[in-house]
C-alpha cells in the first residue's frame, strides 16, 4: 500500500511540473494586449526560397569500394526502403551497394 501511495504521489507530481512547465511556456509577458484579443500585422520584409540542382556525371569510372548488406529477415517495406536509399548512396558515391537476404 505504502508503495503505492509513493507511486501516486511521484505521477502527481510529475503532472504538476509539466502543468506548470506548460504554463511557464505559453505565457506572454511581453504584451498584454495581444493576449486580450487584439490582432498585431506583422510585416515579412523577405522570403527567400533556395533550390539547388546537383549534376552526377554519368560515368564516374569504375566503382572504388562495394559495400554488403545482409539481413536475416522476413521481406519487410522498411527493408525495401533502406535498398533504395542505398543504391542511390551508392550512385551518388561511385560505390557499389548489393543487398543480400539471409535464408538461414
Amino acid at each position: 500500500m505504502r508503495l503505492r501511495r509513493i507511486g501516486v504521489t511521484m505521477l502527481l507530481l510529475m503532472a504538476s511540473l509539466i502543468i506548470a512547465g506548460f504554463a511557464v511556456a505559453c505565457g506572454n509577458d511581453d504584451d498584454d494586449d495581444a493576449a486580450a484579443g487584439e490582432v498585431r500585422e506583422v510585416e515579412v520584409t523577405r522570403i527567400v526560397e533556395v533550390e539547388v540542382e546537383v549534376e552526377v556525371p554519368a560515368d564516374r569510372g569504375p566503382k572504388e569500394y562495394t559495400f554488403y548488406s545482409v539481413y536475416h529477415t522476413f521481406p519487410h517495406p522498411f527493408w525495401l526502403m533502406m535498398q533504395r536509399a542505398a543504391d542511390l548512396a551508392g550512385e551518388q558515391t561511385n560505390t557499389e551497394v548489393e543487398f543480400w537476404i539471409g535464408t538461414e
